[in-house]
């Protein structure tokens, strides 16, 4: 095996972890987040009128974080290129900040009981 076959693989191996867990997590917090809606209703109060929409704008964020994992699995399967390498590392960033949302609404959910 080639070196550049064996860090396309590795790199594809590493990605479908990262997706799995990804999917996992979003498919948990959307259902967590149908329950959220009915027990907080937006309209009810500006605090849950809030936190309904963080937690939906956070939600959306990782279903794109997710789909950008998905192109690139696709798109490493076949060849791994270095405009490839530069887009799994943004997506990498792209991560980072979403990690950073999620920390803020975690705040938000925290808030009343501080």
């Amino acid at each position: 095996m080639r070196a550049s076959a064996a860090r396309r693989q590795t790199a594809w191996r590493s990605l479908a972890v990262a997706f799995t867990v990804q999917v996992v997590y979003l498919v948990w917090q959307l259902h967590d987040y149908v329950h959220a809606i009915h027990v907080y209703r937006p309209q009810a109060s500006a605090w849950a009128s809030v936190y309904v929409t963080l937690l939906g704008a956070d939600h959306a964020h990782v279903l794109v974080g997710v789909l950008l994992n998905a192109w690139f699995l696709l798109r490493i399967w076949s060849r791994l290129t270095r405009y490839r390498v530069v887009g799994v590392q943004a997506t990498a960033f792209y991560w980072h900040a979403v990690n950073v949302i999620t920390l803020v609404v975690l705040v938000v959910q925290l808030s009343p009981h501080l």
